[in-house]
């Protein structure tokens, strides 16, 4: 069989997945197929197709296989460290282990074979020609129309900045080095973290999008580049640098991007002013902010006249966790996404709650990323301690922070069935947003794909891709 190079019409594996049931028979002949060419000659939309037998694997419970499928769009070595790592926990042996990091079968021979078995199966027989849908032989497949999906999470910078740590004379803050096709982002003088086109480039970013059929991202700036700690008008300077950006990038594709600003919290004044601006001039329908500003907690009051107007203009607030508390005594085993996120959002959202932020501007429309960390998995706690020791609790609010729930929104990021399945119980499919923090490792690499697995019924899949976040925006596409 010829290798098939391009897979143009993506439906027909979907509606197979769809039908095929045995997907064990997919597995032997996976382990069977040889000598197919690699990734370099497979067009890149095939990510799509690995997502699609992904989730067949996924439904059949070969979850080892899942993993190498996601793990194969990136590079050949990521795919074969996912190897070992699933060889290391005994869910593959060493025989296939060898067989699958063969360098002439990392990827083809899983596709070819999936293709093999859709022909003497689902299609019987028919050859699958570019372009065009074979027919199934089976009546009851049925083209279902994809929701839309409203990404309410993603990050970008631009591809270009200024080195302010030499035009402010002092701190550390990032800016953008291309190196050998390699972009690093620049800490002062020192390389802070390597990113990829997707990061800053919105022709990568539609390319993915596309892939993983996600029709419109709210960007908003990679939180390391609030810049509360500079000097007031140094942060206002970079604000507007980098709202400007994402300004332009909506207006050169505004049915794929909708933009989201940042202000310079540090000075209540300038981000008020920088904050009309964005809504007034850029038409951008709200702003990302920080979950505390250089150690301040967002019930400090210090931010009330900024609530109030955002309140005013209609002003939606995303709020990201960033410089978690305690990140100094966990740096090993990336503690501070892992648990730090978590906890930091968890104290956004009782800060607000606790400090009367709800309370008094009931019309200021707040989303926190992450499935609201670790505060809808610790309600009962918060609840309780309200209860017991309100002279220590309810000190600036005497209501029930349970009273909250279904006045603010969470993204979606929550990676885990049974967490989202708590998350739509206590806060309810109509306070839920797709978010998938793109393009970063952390993030839902096939953004609403958990969603749309979980079977919820079309009224509440919409909800959660996207008609809860036009709610939280204020707007309708």
């Amino acid at each position: 069989m010829a290798t098939i190079t391009r897979f143009e019409d993506l439906e027909i594996w979907k509606l197979a997945l769809q039908q095929c049931k045995d997907f064990d028979l997919l597995v032997e002949e996976t382990a069977l197929a040889k000598n197919f060419e690699l990734r370099n000659q497979m067009d890149a939309s095939s990510g799509s197709v690995m997502d699609c037998i992904a989730e067949g694997f996924d439904r059949s419970g070969n979850s080892e296989f899942k993993n190498m499928l996601i793990i194969a769009k990136g590079s050949n070595a990521e795919f074969r460290s996912q190897l070992y790592r699933c060889l290391n926990r005994k869910h593959i042996t060493q025989e296939r282990f060898d067989l699958l990091t063969d360098k002439n079968i990392l990827l083809g021979n899983k596709i070819m074979a999936f293709i093999s078995y859709l022909q003497k199966t689902v299609y019987k027989g028919q050859r699958y020609k570019s372009g065009k849908a074979l027919q199934p032989q089976t009546s009851n497949i049925k083209h279902q129309t994809s929701n839309l999906k409203l990404d309410i999470h993603t990050h970008i910078m631009p591809e270009h900045m200024p080195n302010w740590t030499q035009k402010f004379g002092y701190g550390e803050f990032i800016h953008l080095e291309h190196r050998n096709c390699d972009a690093c982002m620049m800490k002062g003088d020192k390389v802070f973290r390597m990113v990829e086109a997707n990061s800053y480039q919105a022709d990568a970013r539609i390319k993915e999008m596309n892939e993983t059929e996600v029709t419109i991202q709210v960007l908003s700036t990679i939180p390391v580049l609030f810049n509360y700690w500079a000097k007031p008008e140094d942060g206002y300077e970079t604000a507007r640098f980098f709202n400007d950006h994402i300004a332009e990038t909506v207006t050169k594709e505004p049915k794929r991007f909708i933009g989201l600003g940042t202000v310079p919290l540090q000075d209540i004044d300038l981000a008020i002013k920088e904050m009309d601006r964005c809504v007034t001039e850029l038409k951008m329908p709200g702003l990302e902010i920080g979950s505390n500003i250089n150690g301040k907690n967002l019930s400090d009051k210090y931010f009330f006249p900024f609530y109030e107007a955002a309140e005013k203009a209609g002003c939606a607030l995303f709020v990201h966790p960033w410089e978690m508390m305690g990140e100094d005594q966990m740096q090993k085993y990336w503690l501070p996404w892992l648990v730090g996120m978590p906890a930091e959002t968890a104290r956004a959202i009782c800060s607000m709650i606790f400090g009367g932020v709800f309370e008094q501007f009931p019309k200021l429309r707040v989303a926190f990323a992450h499935g609201g960390g670790s505060f809808p998995f610790t309600i009962g706690r918060i609840k309780h301690g309200f209860d017991v020791r309100p002279d220590l609790v309810a000190v600036d609010n005497s209501v029930s922070p349970e009273e909250y729930i279904g006045k603010f929104w969470v993204d979606s990021l929550v990676h885990n069935k049974k967490s989202m399945e708590f998350l739509i119980d206590v806060m309810g499919e109509d306070k839920i947003c797709l978010g998938s923090d793109y393009p970063f490792p952390l993030g839902e690499h096939h953004p609403g794909k958990l969603i749309e697995k979980m079977k919820l019924g079309k009224k509440t899949e919409k909800k959660l891709l996207y008609k809860n976040a036009e709610d939280w925006l204020g707007v309708v596409e």
